[in-house]
């Protein structure tokens, strides 16, 4: 199923929020600094954002790996009331 532009963009929008916020608890675990934590998720945050919409936008065009789907039928063409026009 392809997907539009709005939709890699979304997605981007909330990983990379997740993303935030886990890089930030991590730096503030670590150093100790609350305002410098937030800094450098947020840092972190523009610069992967573009990446991520970027590896998204190429990964929709590559066909390896995508499943086909079947087309769908009618299952009910065959009844002899069955009718499109609904002309009985």
């Amino acid at each position: 199923m392809p997907s539009t532009f709005v939709r890699s963009f979304v997605k981007g929008v909330l990983w990379e929020g997740l993303t935030f916020v886990l890089t930030s608890l991590l730096f503030y675990y670590l150093y100790g600094g609350i305002v410098a934590s937030i800094k450098f998720g947020f840092i972190i945050t523009l610069i992967k954002m573009p990446l991520y919409f970027i590896n998204e936008r190429i990964w929709k065009m590559i066909k390896w790996g995508k499943i086909k789907e079947p087309p769908k039928t009618n299952l009910f063409k065959w009844l002899p009331f069955h009718s499109n026009t609904h002309e009985y």
